[in-house]
């Protein structure tokens, strides 16, 4: 159970360091790292 529970934090804490924006914006065809402020999150996405 202990090795479950250490996957799934791991796990976890792996989805959370993708940056969701980036691929949402690559899906578009945007790069907002140089499109808008230069910022890769959701905002600047929101607004390129």
């Amino acid at each position: 159970m202990t090795v479950t529970w250490a996957a799934c934090l791991i796990l976890a804490y792996l989805v959370g360091t993708i940056p969701s924006a980036m691929w949402v914006a690559g899906w578009r065809g945007h790069d907002p790292t140089r499109e808008g402020s230069g910022n890769p999150g959701a905002s600047n996405v929101f607004r390129v």
